[in-house]
């Protein structure tokens, strides 16, 4: 469908597999599929994660162990700001597959799940009752 090489950011916990962290989760298999074809037409496949430290490390591995295809993880050295050495935390994609996004075509969704009531704190007694 497309004629230029696409840029996808694939979500780790809650996309490529289901959200067990800081364990990981079983694989997806329809975000395995799409992957896997994104990577063997060319396209550039991003891993995008919030995990650091040894948890990132794990992911790392577990994608190896897997065969599960990607280019990268949380960092895209195609981005002409990565060359300069300007790449901030958010990776550059042409489009992102995380289980927790909406899509700004959607925000009418997000008025919903706001509300139109003031946020207020719960306090807690010592006994754990509300």
């Amino acid at each position: 469908m497309t004629q230029k090489r696409l840029v996808l950011g694939v979500d780790f916990d809650g996309t490529i597999v289901e959200e067990a962290f800081p364990k990981i989760g079983a694989i997806k298999p329809k975000t395995l599929q799409l992957m896997r074809r994104a990577y063997n037409l060319g396209h550039l496949v991003i891993v995008w994660t919030a995990r650091s430290g040894q948890a990132v490390e794990d992911c790392k591995e577990f994608l190896i162990e897997n065969e599960i295809p990607h280019h990268f993880i949380n960092e895209n050295p195609e981005d002409p700001y990565f060359k300069r050495g300007e790449q901030g935390r958010k990776i550059f994609c042409d489009y992102y597959l995380d289980d927790r996004a909406i899509n700004i075509k959607d925000i009418d969704v997000l008025f919903d799940v706001v509300g139109d009531k003031p946020y207020q704190p719960t306090l807690w007694t010592n006994d754990g009752d509300l």
